[in-house]
């Protein structure tokens, strides 16, 4: 890429949805922020954060962080080993090992899982995240991408397969759109052609199941998953991502996959909280019944608001611009005239309720969404089905 073409892209900004703001973040004022333009503070409300379950800013966690910080200082090398068994015991596997984050876990893990087997072939989802496409890569085994979610097209591609190929289908529980996987049904093929599954949970767990332990979980289907990816930063409050599986698997990954040998380990104050985080959500609904009673009344006002929304069965809502919209464009209005931040994407607008949001917040978040929709005479949801959640 020459000097000019960095220019060009550093200058038009066109290539990204993403853009990096001068933010004050507040524990106790949770989803409330202040964004500075270098003459004053301005509040506004997040409606993006990646932090599903507010656990961030849960006093458990930050109590833990506090106590590690005082006794042992920052920064570090922990013991993972308390965390480790922690996650292994949540998704019902035989150990589990950390990572400093889900790119890292799913890049290492899929590489490793590739490399064991030659001539593995791994089936994809078109929607799983990059660091899968990635890890795939780096293994040098064959990637075939099926339609997402679509359950005739991955058995087309499964049954024309070698049998005797070691085959694995990756997929994960929660689409960035929102939409659950058919795990079962994965799983029920994948024993039909003899496939492994690998299933990222990162936006899932903490969220669901009567433990957190994720989408197969709350399915009981934790015993069909041959690995599992979490992340502690979507569900626990805390940085950092993790595998579960098989204790020969974890344990050749974290003896040969040069990333773990080479990789200083998360500090003892973000293991605390994470292991905070992970034992209260694993004790504890109230948050889970929380965060489902706001996306349920979320959904509920952008449908009587008719804004279209992607098909969500999640907590996360993909909010449909349609082709007259720009979705930063819009993005920018929402946050400077009604000071709520939400995620531009390509093609839509995605929000996530907390169960730290109020009912209030909720619905001035719906009340901007429509009076932006009015201005711009944007496009209406024509289907007003009952959401399912």
């Amino acid at each position: 890429m020459s000097n000019t073409t960095v220019e060009r892209l550093i200058r038009d900004r066109s290539h990204t949805t993403f853009s990096f703001e001068d933010i004050e973040r507040a524990a106790r004022n949770f989803p409330k922020k202040l964004y500075s333009d270098g003459i004053q503070n301005r509040a506004f409300t997040i409606w993006h954060g990646e932090d599903y379950l507010a656990m961030a800013h849960h006093p458990v966690v930050l109590t833990a962080i506090k106590k590690v910080l005082s006794a042992e200082g920052h920064p570090g090398t922990g013991d993972h080993s308390r965390l480790e068994y922690e996650v292994a015991r949540l998704h019902g596997k035989e150990s589990a090992l950390i990572f400093s984050s889900r790119s890292s876990a799913n890049d290492v893990a899929l590489c490793m899982l590739g490399r064991a087997h030659p001539g593995t072939v791994f089936f994809s989802d078109e929607l799983n995240h990059e660091s899968i496409a990635h890890g795939i890569h780096h293994s040098g085994a064959e990637r075939i991408v099926f339609r997402h979610a679509h359950l005739p097209h991955l058995e087309t591609l499964l049954a024309s397969a070698d049998p005797e190929r070691a085959k694995v289908v990756v997929m994960e529980s929660i689409s960035s759109r929102g939409d659950v996987a058919p795990v079962a049904e994965v799983c029920a093929l994948a024993a039909r052609y003899g496939a492994m599954v690998y299933l990222d949970e990162s936006r899932a767990v903490g969220a669901y199941g009567d433990q957190g332990g994720g989408v197969a979980s709350a399915l009981g289907l934790s015993d069909r998953i041959d690995l599992v990816v979490g992340s502690f930063e979507h569900g626990f409050g805390a940085v950092g991502s993790y595998i579960a599986g098989r204790a020969a698997f974890v344990d050749a990954v974290r003896v040969f996959a040069s990333p773990m040998i080479f990789t200083n380990s998360i500090s003892p104050a973000v293991f605390a909280g994470a292991l905070a985080g992970v034992r209260h959500l694993r004790a504890s609904n109230v948050e889970r019944e929380l965060l489902t009673e706001r996306a349920n009344y979320l959904k509920h006002l952008l449908r009587q608001a008719a804004i279209p929304t992607a098909p969500s069965d999640s907590h996360i809502v993909s909010i449909t611009v349609g082709e007259g919209g720009n979705p930063r464009r819009i993005a920018g209005e929402l946050f400077e005239r009604h000071a709520v931040s939400v995620c531009p994407e390509p093609e839509t607008l995605r929000v996530t309720a907390t169960p730290r949001h109020t009912l209030g917040e909720v619905e001035h978040l719906v009340e901007a969404l429509d009076e932006v929709w009015q201005r711009h005479a944007l496009p209406r949801a024509a289907d007003l089905s009952p959401v399912v959640f």
